[in-house]
């Protein structure tokens, strides 16, 4: 099963949810998630393997317990959470996202500022299905063991 299959299936269904949520029909919250799962995944990535910011954010990422959100989409109801957590993933927006958004909106037909809506909640069921199916552990594992390697033939900087 693939990640966009994950969090359209976990807790039955993040698509029920974000339909309920914002007025859209399934069509176009599957829509969403096709794009911003891939967008999410490696904007995620990305920040995962950063020295230092990938441990953080991995810890954050269990700390704040987001395999939750992949198990009850229902809790994606609470916005203050679901965005507070959603920052701390996505950073601020920025031109990427800004990019990605206006994309996803064209290619949808939904307004941007609704896609603009969805999208801290497409980041939290995303990273709680990558975190539910034990695929975020075992990225850091992986990664775990090459920073170590690095760090131990001075290839990269100690944190501090």
């Amino acid at each position: 099963m693939g990640l966009l299959d994950m969090v359209s299936e976990h807790g039955g269904g993040v698509v029920g949810q974000l339909t309920k949520k914002f007025g859209v029909s399934a069509d176009q919250a599957k829509q969403v998630l096709a794009q911003a799962v891939p967008f999410i995944k490696d904007k995620i990535g990305g920040k995962l393997r950063l020295p230092g910011t990938g441990a953080s954010l991995f810890g954050a990422i269990k700390d704040g317990d987001l395999a939750a959100y992949a198990r009850d989409p229902s809790k994606l109801d609470d916005d203050d959470d679901v965005r507070a957590k959603a920052q701390g993933l996505l950073g601020d927006p920025d031109d990427d996202q800004e990019a990605h958004v206006a994309e996803v909106a064209r290619s949808t037909g939904l307004d941007p500022a609704v896609v603009r809506q969805m999208l801290p909640h497409a980041a939290v069921a995303t990273v709680g299905a990558m975190d539910a199916d034990g695929s975020l552990e075992e990225f850091n594992q992986i990664h775990g063991d090459l920073m170590a390697k690095l760090k131990a033939l001075g290839a990269i900087k100690q944190d501090t």
